[in-house]
């Protein structure tokens, strides 16, 4: 049974993937119909993983000796959506965070948000991921071994991304929509319009020819300037980063796995 009805908003649609695959030129687009609430970065899922991990963990002896473990984890658990997002009443609330995707991230969203939660899901090929995110990083005055940053099984940025990418594109999920960043920006129409068909909403007609960013991120606060600013016209911007070749290798596996799997198991919904 759906537990939408208790929040103050319509309900929760997820926008997880990859970064640098065209998340924020998404939702400013989306965000020109005032059905939608959409804002940048959320935090909202590990504000509820906290809680959870909270809950079983640290206060996890006083709830059970007064029998109230399973009661507070759901009341606390169901109330956060509400207090992170209010006053959003009839709106569809468009939560960007791109962990959302792992297995134990969905279902938490699964279980105290809505058990047919759906998901927008962003990729790109991963080399073309990682020379735009390391344009950023020397832009903004990062002189130290970027592509082992970068690709480092502990950084959060990509390859973490990436894991929680591959979990959701390994499952027979009717509920996951993939689109590419090649496709949004080539085909942005048909993009837009198959978003609305999965969402089951009525395709309205955005304006793609100029975009109007009302959809921001500050920056400052990852030191990365220029990290989530869009143009207002829809084009390929050409990328001096050359990758070493033992990155271009290693991203091309990922992507073939990705890709691979994302066609397998998500018939359809890769657009």
């Amino acid at each position: 049974m759906s537990h939408l009805g208790k929040f103050n908003f319509k309900k929760i649609i997820l926008l997880a993937g990859l970064p640098r695959t065209g998340s924020t030129l998404l939702s400013n687009i989306l965000a020109q119909n005032k059905i939608f609430h959409i804002e940048g970065n959320s935090a909202l899922c590990q504000l509820m993983w906290d809680a959870k991990q909270s809950c079983d963990t640290t206060a996890a002896q006083q709830l059970k000796g007064n029998n109230k473990l399973e009661l507070v984890k759901n009341n606390i658990l169901k109330s956060i959506p509400n207090s992170y997002y209010p006053n959003t009443s009839d709106k569809i609330i468009i939560d960007k965070c791109r962990p959302w995707v792992s297995l134990p991230n969905m279902e938490l969203a699964k279980e105290y948000i809505d058990p047919n939660i759906k998901t927008i899901i962003a990729v790109r090929p991963l080399d073309k991921v990682v020379a735009s995110y390391a344009n950023i990083l020397f832009n903004n005055g990062y002189k130290e071994d970027v592509y082992n940053k970068l690709l480092s099984v502990d950084d959060e940025v990509i390859i973490n991304s990436f894991v929680s990418t591959y979990q959701a594109a390994n499952q027979k999920n009717n509920n996951y929509f993939f689109y590419s960043y090649d496709n949004l920006i080539s085909n942005t129409e048909k993009v837009i319009k198959n978003i609305y068909k999965f969402l089951d909403l009525k395709v309205y007609k955005h304006n793609i020819t100029k975009i109007n960013q009302t959809v921001f991120e500050n920056d400052s606060f990852y030191n990365l300037k220029g990290m989530h600013d869009i143009r207002d016209t829809i084009k390929i911007k050409k990328n001096p980063v050359v990758l070493p070749e033992w990155v271009k290798i290693k991203c091309d596996e990922m992507t073939l796995a990705l890709y691979n799997k994302i066609k397998e198991n998500n018939h359809g919904t890769f657009c």
